[in-house]
């Protein structure tokens, strides 16, 4: 949003984008060499569809270190994080993955497995059947139109 640069000093070699249609935000992600996810501090509890959404587009992800993605993203493994409130640290991994092409493709096969693994459709509704499973909440049978209206 643009409120989000309010008093920011946008580098001359920076394009920021604000309140792009949910198409064309994902296109620039998709034809991206990473996504970079900063958070203003440790405790902000958003950034989940970006993460997500960098799982299944096969974008590595550099992220602030917030309490919200602990997990989603693991350091080294499927992403890096940066430290809070601190453009030094933000800027230094993005020159490092900058210049680390086989580091970037290495985290973007991870994330990838991962997102596939934890962040499908199908696992989030298995999740949530446990969930009711669990508390004994019933679950109701769908019919077979409400699945097609659901699917459009």
């Amino acid at each position: 949003r643009p409120q989000s640069l309010s008093g920011l000093d946008v580098p001359a070699n920076v394009k920021a984008l604000v309140n792009l249609p949910l198409g064309e935000a994902v296109n620039v992600m998709k034809h991206s060499e990473f996504t970079v996810l900063p958070l203003s501090g440790v405790r902000v509890p958003c950034g989940h569809v970006t993460l997500v959404c960098a799982m299944h587009l096969e974008k590595t992800v550099i992220a602030t270190r917030s309490a919200g993605i602990s997990d989603y993203v693991f350091p080294g493994y499927n992403g890096v994080l940066c430290d809070p409130l601190s453009p030094e640290s933000l800027a230094s991994e993005i020159e490092r993955l900058w210049e680390d092409h086989s580091e970037v493709a290495r985290l973007t096969g991870n994330n990838r497995a991962f997102g596939r693994e934890h962040c499908s459709e199908t696992k989030m509704r298995t999740d949530l059947a446990t969930v009711l499973a669990e508390l004994q909440i019933p679950l109701r049978a769908q019919t077979p139109e409400a699945s097609a209206a659901y699917a459009r």
